[in-house]
């Protein structure tokens, strides 16, 4: 009798699938649903707080009217990113880096980011009542913190994925067996004409 690591070796070998008992692969289909919901629920979260923070202007240290811009082209992202997530066939069109599983990964990390830097808030040690040259306060404002590493690891599951989508195809593409193996002979085809 071969162990389980013998039959996997000479699958891999011969090409064939590997099966290994007590273990249930994931489908792709599951996992690129599972994805798509995960990104869909990043960038509506995106969106509402993102919403929220143009119109909440407490514990800002910096320009209100910077933070209402910055906020508002990031609720736009998060909108743009549900509509991907949902196949929008407009978004699809006309942004084509979020057409792609890769380009909205690439726009949920440059978003998580942005949120994770807007996280933190220093303010003035004079603003909280103490009076002490040059001295701040850090505030970590939650919601930015969570969803900037929310939608990171959307982000990061959906490169995994979009790797995972790539093997899929390449072993579908290697089982194929190809049509065209007969040879045509040369003698059925009509001659052309000089």
């Amino acid at each position: 009798m071969q162990t389980e690591e013998a039959v996997a070796a000479k699958a891999v070998a011969v090409g064939g699938p590997v099966v290994v008992k007590g273990v249930n692969p994931v489908p792709y289909e599951r996992i690129r649903k599972r994805a798509k919901v995960f990104g869909a629920i990043a960038g509506g979260a995106l969106t509402l707080v993102a919403g929220w923070s143009i119109f909440d202007h407490k514990n800002q240290n910096c320009n209100v009217l910077f933070v209402c811009v910055v906020m508002g082209w990031l609720s736009i992202f998060g909108i743009l990113l549900v509509l991907a997530e949902l196949d929008v066939k407009f978004v699809h069109n006309y942004f084509h880096i979020l057409a792609y599983r890769s380009g909205r990964a690439s726009v949920g990390i440059f978003a998580g980011t942005i949120c994770m830097s807007a996280a933190p808030s220093e303010l003035a040690l004079g603003a909280t009542g103490l009076h002490m040259e040059g001295s701040y306060v850090v505030q970590v404002q939650w919601e930015f913190l969570v969803l900037g590493v929310f939608l990171i690891a959307a982000s990061i599951y959906n490169i995994r994925v979009s790797s995972k989508a790539k093997a899929n195809q390449l072993n579908k593409n290697r089982n194929k067996l190809p049509s065209g193996s007969h040879k045509e002979d040369s003698s059925s085809k009509p001659k052309e004409l000089m």
